[in-house]
């Protein structure tokens, strides 16, 4: 039956067939490597996910944050992201725990500790133009900020 098969298909109609096949799977292949998932769970802590925009967001705020030299060694780039992804593990498992023991911070405390900030100060006085530009400067929204 192969043979047979083999046979016929040796006409210019089996030749566009397999090459409108072979076509198709090509650029289905190709379309997988620009469609990549920007949500792609970096790691898992107790069944919550950090994905990878997560991961880069807060690393590049840390990195502001810092002002710090930014080495143009690999090796070192490397080690310096690991390290702030441990601390995220670590922030998030005592997050968990806290949520889980119940513990809360009233949002009256919350902003008296916002306010009495010596960064969001103006000559001993809360500034809310200081506080809107630290927001602003470091990639947070107000609801983004009192997570952290």
């Amino acid at each position: 039956m192969l043979q047979a098969i083999r046979d016929k298909a040796q006409g210019w109609i089996a030749w566009v067939i397999v090459a409108v096949i072979c076509l198709t799977f090509a650029l289905w292949g190709v379309q997988e490597y620009f469609n990549v998932d920007p949500n792609v769970p970096v790691v898992a802590v107790n069944g919550e996910e950090i994905d990878l925009n997560m991961f880069n967001n807060a690393y590049q705020r840390d990195q502001l944050r810092q002002q710090s030299d930014i080495s143009d060694d690999p090796l070192a780039q490397l080690t310096r992201r690991r390290e702030f992804l441990d601390r995220m593990v670590t922030d998030a498992l005592m997050i968990q725990s806290a949520t889980a023991n119940g513990l809360r911070i009233s949002d009256p405390h919350l902003a008296r500790t916002i306010r009495s900030e010596p960064a969001f100060q103006d000559a001993g006085v809360f500034s809310e133009a200081r506080f809107s530009s630290f927001l602003r400067n470091s990639g947070f929204s107000e609801s983004t900020f009192d997570f952290f």
